[in-house]
């Protein structure tokens, strides 16, 4: 499968590092004696010698200060501002260095600030970057002299240098990376459930979150490798004070990674269990039995205490959706994991039966139910089947089918997992109501089953029977999206399957993958396979241009729309004068420029060149042969496509600002007319619609005569020996294609002609005519039905 280069995006740890780094990097440079990686003192003495020489400060190196501070701040909103001296120490060192800084700002006069218009931020309020917070104090007096700098707080026991901070900061940053994903998930599904926002699009921003919780979450483990449980992040970031007691009263505990192992451990206990989670202390860190017993309880009242309080700062991962909870409940069914069971509850085994009808969920715990008797059995069925075992194909359009695979591999819950997870039900609360999460279902089912016979249909199409690249592109496409609306092999009910597999979510991800894999990249090649897109868009962009057709012609405008973002349709330019329509279409039918040219001038100029054409049919230009078609890639027809695959090169700003692609995704999906086009359906519509073109040329009998030609000539040569592999070129399918396109050229050469005056020629009044009924009656462009935008 085509592919390209993702681009790349920053989490707020590493936007934090990178700007402290260049705050750094340009100190060094101020201060020679500054060391590759110098102490908290040693850069409190470089920013002296700064003042004392009063250097010009550049307006960047404020900025980098002003982020690395609000970065710093913002995690405050989790621990509280003043719970961990670290954290306090390094946000104070950080505003005192901005504020003894900031007077001798390049930008700075007479102490106020001033900015150039040209060089303001596109992306950073450079102005409110440039002036002092609450916390942070002018070091000019009035004068304008600079004032001593006070003496700095105490520098904690656990710094050294702004290198080598602990593993709880980057794990805040995290979580707040985690919150604000969250934030997007649900305002895109309560504004589909306003119907500002296409399912397709809500699910496309959802699938961008799981995967970027997935490379946070890697990078999150290149640095902490230990880090590897979502349990393991609560533990760290909230209960630290536990984590330092522990090190220091159990002296064989002597790393952050045994220390965060042992907690964990202790943290697992079940009631009635609590024999194997002191046997595993012993056992994995030789300690006394004693103490072990002490460790366990220590954390367990701590957790038991502070848990209600960990993540009541985010309305998206407590209270209501509390985060724990999913974490518990997907943990729970490790122990269930077995390829030779299948899982299976009666409805309502869990808790009350979710029914929107009757009573809204409030919390999650209302969707009890929901996810343990209808969704997980399935998913987990699901993730047992080899297609969905590490499909790249799959992994952008469809996540949770991959996750679902490693779930039941691994027997462990990712981090990303319960990210998922939680985005699925957080969509369902939001999208609950009115019937709404019900009516999902058969409409996704509809919609997949139209685009299923779609590609049954082109299969079976006489035209494109035996074409080996086409019907090997239909047959995989066909192959593929089969898997995913059969029959599953569970012993849940249907109505627990349709849960499972169409929530809103769930419903989503089927449509994205279907528009983007089964259509648009399956349905690339076999679209134009034969020419048919090629030569219609060309013939009706002659027809409009010479007002043989006088209205727009939706279902052709919407794929000239399309198609012309692809290089092969308008090679050279799109034709926009008579003497240039039948050149163009040369031109991206294959021909060098200088063989257009001529062969153009040729059809125009030759008024036996059409009749004659049975004595040198073999003949390249006469049969209208041409050079291979370059081949069409989705990316070329959908700025979706390339979107919803990781490319968002072109947007300023968007490596540091997650935000961006958000928004970009949002528009992109539901503005681009390919998203949701059944390829295969247009396909079979334009070979129809070629043949009643040609029935309007009066050409019919003389095409069949042409094929008859070709097969019977095909038959002397095999029984001759001359030719013994029959190839599809040598088909009637093949020919019938050849010279429908080769008379349907003809139309060109008299809108080149005749400009206007065309409206004398029969044929091509009666042309113009069909484009109009047929295209406005063909309904099967689409095949989302309701759910398009």
């Amino acid at each position: 499968m085509e592919s390209r280069a993702c681009s790349e995006f920053n989490s707020r740890y590493k936007q934090y590092k990178q700007a402290t780094e260049d705050f750094l990097a340009w100190l060094r440079k101020a201060d020679k004696g500054l060391g590759t990686k110098p102490t908290i003192a040693a850069i409190e003495q470089a920013i002296q010698n700064v003042r004392k020489k009063k250097m010009r400060v550049p307006v960047t190196t404020i900025l980098n200060l002003t982020a690395s501070i609000r970065l710093r701040s913002e995690t405050s909103v989790v621990i509280g501002p003043d719970r961990d001296e670290e954290h306090v120490f390094f946000l104070s060192f950080l505003r005192r260095c901005k504020s003894s800084l900031l007077p001798l700002c390049e930008e700075k006069k007479d102490s106020k600030v001033t900015v150039k218009a040209e060089t303001v931020d596109k992306t950073t309020n450079r102005f409110s970057s440039l002036q002092l917070s609450d916390d942070e104090e002018e070091e000019v007096d009035e004068g304008g002299n600079l004032r001593e700098m006070p003496p700095p707080l105490p520098t904690p026991s656990s710094v050294q240098s702004l290198y080598n901070t602990s593993d709880r900061f980057p794990c805040l940053c995290f979580l707040l990376d985690m919150h604000e994903l969250f934030g997007y998930v649900v305002k895109a599904w309560r504004d589909y459930k306003k119907g500002t926002l296409s399912i397709i699009a809500a699910s496309a921003v959802t699938n961008a979150c799981v995967k970027r919780i997935q490379t946070l979450f890697s990078l999150l483990q290149l640095e902490f490798p230990y880090i590897t449980e979502f349990q393991h992040l609560f533990l760290i970031v909230f209960l630290s004070d536990v984590l330092d007691w522990v090190r220091t009263m159990h002296p064989r505990i002597n790393t952050r990674e045994k220390v965060v192992r042992v907690c964990y451990i202790a943290s697992m206990y079940v009631p009635g269990h609590e024999e194997n989670i002191i046997s595993r202390i012993v056992g994995t860190e030789h300690m006394a039995r004693e103490d072990a017993e002490d460790l366990m309880h220590m954390v367990l009242s701590n957790w038991s205490e502070r848990a209600d309080d960990f993540f009541g700062w985010s309305e998206h991962m407590g209270r209501a959706q509390d985060i724990i909870w999913t974490a518990a409940t997907l943990n729970g069914l490790i122990e269930m994991i077995n390829r030779n069971v299948r899982l299976t509850a009666r409805e309502g085994f869990f808790g009350r039966r979710f029914d929107e009808r009757k009573k809204l969920a409030k919390d999650f715990t209302d969707l009890h139910d929901l996810l343990m008797a209808d969704i997980m059995p399935s998913l987990m069925v699901s993730g047992f089947q080899v297609e969905n075992r590490h499909d790249k194909r799959v992994d952008m359009l469809f996540p949770l089918v991959p996750m679902m695979a490693e779930f039941v591999e691994t027997k462990k819950t990712s981090v990303p997992l319960i990210f998922a997870i939680h985005s699925m039900l957080l969509a369902v609360i939001n999208v609950q109501g009115n019937g709404d999460f019900e009516r999902i279902i058969p409409q996704t089912k509809a919609c997949l089953q139209t685009l299923f016979g779609s590609i049954e249909s082109y299969i079976d199409f006489p035209m494109f029977r035996g074409h080996p690249s086409v019907l090997l592109s239909a047959t995989a496409g066909h192959n593929h999206l089969s898997f995913f609306v059969k029959h599953r092999d569970t012993q849940c009910t249907k109505a627990q399957q349709d849960r499972a597999f169409y929530n809103p979510w769930m419903a989503g991800q089927h449509l994205l993958l279907s528009s983007c894999l089964h259509s648009l990249y399956y349905g690339a090649h076999p679209i134009d396979g034969l020419g048919q897109t090629r030569i219609v868009l060309h013939l009706y962009n002659a027809f409009r241009h010479v007002k043989l057709i006088e209205n727009p012609i939706p279902l052709f405008e919407t794929l000239t729309q399309v198609f012309s973002r692809c290089p092969v349709l308008w090679e050279g330019g799109k034709p926009e004068e008579c003497g240039s329509f039948t050149k163009g279409f040369l031109l991206s039918w294959g021909h060098g420029l200088q063989n257009a040219g001529d062969l153009a001038m040729l059809m125009r100029r030759s008024p036996s060149y059409f009749e004659n054409v049975a004595e040198d049919h073999e003949e390249e230009n006469g049969a209208g042969r041409s050079s291979k078609l370059k081949n069409i890639s989705p990316f070329d027809l959908s700025p979706a496509y390339v979107r919803i695959h990781g490319d968002f090169t072109g947007i300023d700003g968007v490596k540091d600002d997650f935000g961006l692609v958000i928004q970009e995704l949002r528009n992109v999906v539901d503005s681009d007319p390919a998203i949701g086009l059944d390829l295969f359906a247009i396909s079979i519509f334009l070979q129809e619609f070629m043949g009643k073109l040609i029935i309007e040329m009066k050409r019919k009998e003389r095409v069949d005569m042409l094929v008859e030609i070709i097969v019977k000539e095909r038959i002397r040569e095999r029984l001759a020996g001359r030719k013994t592999k029959v190839e599809y070129r040598d088909t009637a399918q093949s020919g019938r294609s050849v010279w429908t396109i080769f008379y349907l050229q003809q139309l060109l050469t008299w809108v080149d002609n005749y400009g206007t005056d065309v409206s004398n020629i029969p044929e091509m009044v009666n042309c113009g005519k069909l484009f109009e009924t047929e295209g406005n009656a063909f309904k099967g462009a689409y095949f989302l039905g309701n759910f398009k935008k």
